[in-house]
């Protein structure tokens, strides 16, 4: 795998790929490039769309720009995936639920099966965004999607 940017002090290493009819599921990692650590891990959960199979299953191990910039659904900056050919608008955000990613990626502390109705979620996700975050520094990045 070639990266976009031998400067980079971290990569985001997405893999792990479940696919549910009403959800798609990973685990999203850190990679400190220096010390070659996995210093942070998270689950992350989207929709079961098009577009995520297009992310996670079409792309494996090609990197892509993650880039920190405002969100208007949200009206708050995040990281949004750059240049994944024929989608834009793709950010990582906090949520909970399938209904919350408006087709983005939440990230959270796990993924829970809830009792009433089976749906799965990801729990912890304002607390689990603001480490990536603030673990990042808000600063561009590299992610890469492993099938």
């Amino acid at each position: 795998m070639r990266s976009l940017n031998n400067k980079l002090k971290y990569r985001i290493l997405v893999n792990e790929v479940e696919y549910f009819d009403y959800a798609t599921f990973a685990s999203l990692w850190i990679w400190e490039v220096a010390t070659s650590r996995f210093p942070f891990k998270c689950k992350c959960l989207t929709t079961p769309t098009d577009r995520s199979k297009a992310v996670f299953g079409i792309y494996p191990q090609q990197a892509f720009v993650l880039k920190w910039q405002h969100m208007n659904d949200m009206n708050a900056n995040h990281f949004e995936i750059m240049n994944v050919p024929g989608h834009f608008g793709l950010f990582i955000h906090n949520g909970n639920w399938v209904r919350d990613t408006l087709n983005c990626i939440l990230v959270g502390e796990k993924m829970v099966q809830l009792v009433f109705g089976g749906q799965f979620a990801v729990i912890n996700s304002v607390v689990t965004l603001g480490k990536l975050e603030t673990y990042l520094d808000k600063q561009d990045s590299e992610i890469v999607f492993y099938k």
